[in-house]
């Protein structure tokens, strides 16, 4: 199981940076461990794989707001409450928190209108390629839902 996680992970950012799970997702935009067995979010495997036992009533949170980072450095185990603290604490309401901001994004589209392709466009905003067409993707579906 091991080798097959790892391959699901893409640490070409280096250590500082998150590590997206480029497996299967569920509803909330969480990793999900194959073959999806019950209860096995990727960042929840990654803490115990590499950091230790999950403590008994904690939650395992993202430092870095990525729900698809699989970067131990970037996951802390804290109590429920600690994690809707941080939530408040960064104003990250809603159900996609992104750390993306609406200037950047702004950017991405703009660039993207222009014909700039997308590890160029990663270049310039300082995001991983799949990060930038992710969000390209997340913002044409948001588009075609308003013209419905």
């Amino acid at each position: 199981m091991t080798n097959r996680f790892l391959s699901l992970i893409d640490p070409e950012g280096g250590p500082a940076s998150c590590w997206p799970f480029l497996g299967s997702k569920m509803g909330p935009g969480y990793g999900q461990m194959p073959p999806n067995p019950v209860g096995r979010l990727a960042h929840r495997w990654t803490y115990n794989h590499f950091i230790g036992p999950i403590p008994k009533g904690m939650v395992v949170m993202h430092l870095c707001d990525n729900r698809l980072c699989c970067n131990p450095h970037h996951l802390k185990a804290g109590t429920q409450q600690d994690n809707l603290k941080d939530m408040n604490d960064k104003n990250r309401h809603g159900n996609h928190p992104r750390k993306c901001t609406k200037e950047k994004l702004k950017r991405i589209l703009e660039l993207k209108n222009q014909n700039v392709n997308v590890e160029e466009i990663a270049k310039q905003v300082g995001y991983h390629k799949r990060t930038v067409f992710r969000l390209i993707a997340e913002a044409g579906q948001h588009k075609a839902k308003a013209l419905k």
